[in-house]
């Protein structure tokens, strides 16, 4: 860091935006049960780790700073999607069809 800066500090955007996609993409696929989705908490994982080393390998950044990062976008990446869940009431519906003589059952969980 050139030395006129380097008292200042904030936490790195590209950790933070490599951790905030990845574990929002890898949260929802878990919540809807994807297969794909243990290989993108790994991949992220991967990736955001070496975007953080590239940052420090590149003296843009302390190490305080991608950590912050890192750990400011794992609590959005993992809790807006979890915040997100769509929660529906067991429905139960029972109708009477046309000819009068039956009953229909349907329900939505």
């Amino acid at each position: 860091m050139s030395s006129g800066t380097s008292y200042q500090s904030f936490f790195s955007g590209h950790v933070s935006e490599a951790f905030s996609l990845g574990l929002s993409a890898a949260t929802v696929a878990s919540l809807r049960h994807y297969p794909i989705a243990l290989w993108l908490w790994g991949g992220t994982i991967v990736f955001g780790t070496l975007c953080g080393y590239m940052r420090l390998a590149g003296d843009d950044h302390y190490v305080t700073d991608v950590l912050a990062g890192a750990l400011v976008s794992t609590v959005f990446g993992i809790g807006i999607p979890l915040l997100h869940r769509v929660k529906r009431a067991p429905q139960i519906v029972v109708a009477r069809l046309h000819d009068g003589a039956s009953l229909a059952l349907s329900g939505a969980w």
